[in-house]
């Protein structure tokens, strides 16, 4: 197939392309097919990123046309909505389909500076951990440029392997670190969360110390700058500033099952209404960590027990995903005491995720107390209430890995590089 180039490009995170010296440089191409929602939705979350820590750095992205100036769709070859109420026994309706009318996709390219490569190919759990961070911190710059990602799998989450990005230092600020709850009153009555750490409980937990601390956090590691793994493709992104409108208020649930939060792909599963959340996709996180340990193309020794859970996570069964989780919390991987010998990557990063999972718990409760709360507050209040504790998961989540990170860095360090695969003559 053969498309134009457009004269007029969408710059994304380059605005200044004439600035790259191009020539003989190494590119990403992403064609895909897209829907008008979908295809907006990207090409605005790459620009609002503008090439901040962690996010993909796109030369340019635009929709592909023909020579002729149409656009390369595929509305030629699917019946309209009219066509199909004229003739009730149209092609379409053959068979089952989720949707009632087919959907009208355009070819859409972008052009990216960022080289990626699949978490599977880091070279040691050091790697894995920063590349976790990093693409947590990228997350997070999507975030507070006023995007919700919604789709963090392993394949929208990449390693730089070695050609780590110059970019811009992480900088933490806007509008997510000022308190948006509570007002004076609600409905007359002050409103007070029992056991719920938010940011009105006390002056160390407000989103503006958390944010600090994350800044703090970041210092100290020193984790701040040459970026190791960023986050791309971001066709599911959501504004959350109009998250709680109308429109979105029936909206379904998103991301890619293996990678779901577990309250949220349960809900997909039984079809109940889940409202997503920040702590959803900071669970994702978690799930493309344990890809990266399971899947590690290095590390080949693997034993049964592993072999087994690498079956489970890929059949994308909530039911494995939560048995996995429960037998992680009460694991014992020290090879002294364990009895089962774990090949090295989960040797070295098991213990962090059983730290990790400990904490997801508890954002996770946390979160069910929110939502609970919520259906306290009057609905005009809704979407201020639930920005309010969107911003201060967000943060919150993102700490929280920071501080174990800053636990295991020096012994991760310490480790070194897996040893490579033995080639068979």
């Amino acid at each position: 197939m053969e498309w134009s180039l457009p004269a007029g490009l969408t710059n994304g995170s380059q605005p200044n392309v004439q600035d790259h010296d191009l020539e003989g440089r190494d590119i990403v191409l992403k064609a895909s097919w897209q829907t008008e929602s979908a295809k907006d939705a990207e090409k605005s979350m790459y620009m609002a990123g503008a090439g901040a820590f962690g996010t993909a750095a796109v030369l340019y992205s635009y929709e592909a046309t023909h020579p002729t100036g149409e656009p390369v769709s595929n509305c030629l070859l699917v019946p309209t909505r009219q066509e199909m109420t004229d003739n009730p026994n149209h092609p379409w309706t053959i068979g089952k389909s989720e949707n009632e009318t087919p959907e009208i996709r355009d070819l859409c390219i972008t052009v990216f500076l960022s080289i990626g490569h699949l978490f599977y190919e880091a070279k040691s759990s050091y790697d894995i951990c920063i590349g976790i961070a990093h693409a947590l911190l990228g997350w997070l710059s999507y975030y507070q440029s006023g995007w919700m990602h919604r789709d963090i799998s392993i394949g929208n989450v990449l390693l730089t392997l070695g050609q780590s990005m110059t970019v811009k230092p992480f900088k933490l600020e806007g509008e997510i670190l000022e308190p948006l709850w509570p007002p004076a009153s609600v409905d007359g009555t002050t409103i007070a969360l029992q056991g719920l750490h938010i940011a009105t409980e006390s002056p160390s937990q407000t989103s503006a110390q958390i944010g600090k601390d994350i800044n703090a956090l970041i210092e100290k590691i020193e984790i701040g700058s040459n970026c190791a793994a960023f986050v791309t493709d971001d066709d599911l992104a959501v504004q959350w500033a109009t998250y709680f409108d109308d429109e979105h208020k029936h909206a379904p649930r998103f991301g890619t099952p293996e990678f779901m939060s577990l309250p949220l792909h349960r809900a997909m599963l039984e079809n109940t209404k889940y409202i997503q959340s920040p702590a959803n996709d900071v669970q994702s996180f978690f799930w493309v960590m344990l890809w990266a340990v399971l899947f590690n193309n290095m590390d080949q020794k693997r034993c049964p027990r592993e072999v087994a859970w690498r079956a489970e996570m890929e059949g994308a069964d909530v039911r494995a995903k939560g048995d996995f989780t429960a037998r992680l919390n009460r694991e014992e991987f020290d090879p002294e005491f364990s009895g089962v010998k774990y090949s090295a990557v989960g040797v070295q990063l098991f213990p962090l995720l059983q730290a990790w999972w400990r904490k997801q718990r508890e954002l996770e409760a946390d979160w069910g107390k929110v939502l609970r709360e919520a259906k306290r507050i009057s609905p005009e209040s809704h979407a201020r209430f639930h920005l309010h504790h969107y911003h201060w998961f967000a943060l919150r989540g993102v700490k929280e890995f920071l501080e174990i990170m800053d636990e295991y860095c020096p012994t991760l360090k310490s480790y070194g590089q897996f040893e490579p695969p033995s080639s068979s003559l």
